[in-house]
């Protein structure tokens, strides 16, 4: 996707959408992976990979971001 990105075969890039559904809070988790104040949770462990993912096809030009999550179970 980045390639196309780059090249222009898809045209100019104005949004960027990104999921991840995963079993993250139904693993066993170790206490130290929860404590936010030490880097740990669903935050702090799993959305840098999406921010990773939209400025990797953004090409660093990213102006804003925005998040939701819910329980879908």
């Amino acid at each position: 996707m980045r390639a196309l990105i780059r090249e222009g075969v898809i045209g100019p890039v104005s949004m960027i959408n990104s999921w991840n559904y995963g079993n993250f809070l139904y693993r066993p988790r170790r206490p130290e992976e929860l404590r936010t104040d030490a880097g740990g949770g669903i935050i702090y462990n799993q959305v840098p990979h999406q921010v990773d993912v939209a400025r990797l096809l953004g090409g660093g030009m990213v102006r804003s971001v925005r998040s939701m999550a819910w329980t879908l179970d």
